[in-house]
């Protein structure tokens, strides 16, 4: 039978909330850590190999923006869920 270690270097936490690609377009996070994010963009919508992103979470009072790296593109039912790796995060204290 086949073994389901996990791979990941760092824990994944679920967060959903509505992300904003720099070109103006948005997404939603299924989940995040401090290495990488999974998204879910509407099928058919075009996945760069490399993208600039904007979260935001309110009800932190933080904005985190970040270089992301595409690793996987997925079906996730009538959506596509893309796996990205983070790079050159930054986090902003909203006013």
């Amino acid at each position: 039978m086949p073994s389901s270690t996990e791979r990941r270097a760092q824990a994944r936490e679920v967060l959903s909330v509505p992300l904003t690609w720099v070109d103006g377009s948005t997404a939603h996070t299924r989940d995040i850590s401090a290495g990488g994010i999974y998204v879910l963009v509407d099928s058919g919508a075009p996945i760069a190999p490399w993208v600039s992103l904007e979260l935001t979470v309110r009800r932190l009072g933080l904005r985190f923006r970040a270089f992301a790296q595409t690793l996987r593109i997925e079906p996730a039912g009538h959506r596509t869920g893309v796996a990205m790796r983070l790079h050159a995060l930054r986090m902003l204290v909203l006013p």
